[in-house]
């Protein structure tokens, strides 16, 4: 069946391919997104453009980090 020849690319992001095509995905593939400030609101969007495939991204952010952070949900979803 044609379900047995896809590709794990095209597994992973059925949904995708499917909403938007194989030329909509290799946009967000190539895409870089720059997140400026990483906020909850911040990573929680970064998080969501990650997931689906977005090619790359850079955190621009100069707030220390401290140990009254840790558990916080304003971190970095990564942390």
């Amino acid at each position: 069946t044609m379900t047995d020849h896809k590709t794990s690319k095209e597994q992973k992001y059925d949904r995708q391919l499917r909403l938007w095509g194989d030329h909509g995905q290799e946009a967000l593939e190539n895409a870089h997104v720059c997140l400026i400030n990483a906020t909850a609101t911040g990573t929680e969007i970064l998080k969501n453009l990650v997931l689906p495939g977005i090619g790359a991204f850079t955190i621009v952010d100069g707030h220390k980090v401290s140990g009254e952070d840790v558990g916080n949900k304003s971190l970095p979803w990564w942390s």
